[in-house]
């Protein structure tokens, strides 16, 4: 069993409880959305309500990963321009984050975090564009 399924298989266990936090419901909302095998408009309609919740109670953690799922979903569908907005939200969030950082733990703050995948996605965009002469 992989680091995914196993942590779904976690928050299975507590799926009975119903959440009294704005914070935990969207936790929840966002593992449900990212559990699902489909990667249609429903599930994109599902992600851009997340995202609105995480701005308005101002939990910059699920912003930014919501913010990454929706880049990754234009990216694999080939809309870059899309992509590239959700993949800068997320970085504009991740670097605010990292501000908050005393500057001598920053680097381990972003690799534990695992909060350079926006970057590599827009690098990785900025490549595509340059090979294609755009």
């Amino acid at each position: 069993m992989g680091y995914m399924e196993l942590a779904f298989s976690f928050a299975e266990e507590y799926n009975h409880l119903e959440p009294q936090c704005k914070m935990l419901k969207l936790k929840r909302e966002y593992i449900n959305i990212v559990k699902s095998e489909h990667k249609d408009q429903k599930n994109i309609e599902e992600l851009l309500s997340a995202l609105e919740t995480a701005k308005h109670i101002k939990d910059g953690k699920i912003h930014w990963k919501v913010s990454c799922s929706l880049g990754n979903y234009y990216f694999n569908n080939s809309d870059l321009e899309k992509a590239r907005a959700y993949y800068k939200d997320a970085y504009n969030i991740i670097k605010g984050m990292q501000s908050l950082v005393p500057e001598e733990f920053r680097e381990g703050f972003m690799k534990y975090n695992y909060l350079v995948e926006p970057f590599n996605k827009l690098t990785s965009i900025l490549n595509i564009g340059i090979n294609e002469g755009v």
